[in-house]
């Protein structure tokens, strides 16, 4: 093999790393919880609720559920948005998890696993 055809075969999977890799950072890492805006001064509980709730959302669950909550059928990860669920057995399997999904007890208090819910139901 020629020197020539060497460096064009070094150049060509250099590249597909660098675009393959872009695309995995692009594709599985969580958005910041940055990106939501704080509630204003005269904002209502309601909507400070929801904002708090979206960025526990982003923190925790939106790796695997999607930023948009609209989950991953190629992985098997439930949507979120239109859930059957009632409340009560949302908050239930955030607090206790469901396989494979861990528990979030230990991690968010009654208050905000409701506001993640209240967050969630938002987004019908």
């Amino acid at each position: 093999m020629t020197l020539a055809a060497r460096a064009f075969l070094l150049s060509t999977f250099a590249g597909l790393f660098v675009v393959g890799a872009a695309f995995l950072v692009a594709k599985f890492e969580a958005p910041s919880p940055n990106s939501y805006k704080r509630p204003s001064a005269s904002a209502s509980p309601q909507t400070a609720d929801i904002i708090a709730g979206g960025k526990y959302y982003q923190l925790s669950c939106a790796r695997c559920h999607a930023a948009d909550a609209h989950g991953n059928d190629k992985a098997n990860v439930p949507s979120l948005v239109n859930d059957n669920m009632s409340d009560g057995d949302m908050i239930a399997v955030i607090e206790d998890g469901s396989s494979p999904m861990p528990a979030f007890k230990s991690q968010y208090n009654p208050q905000q696993t409701k506001i993640i819910v209240k967050y969630l139901r938002s987004l019908k």
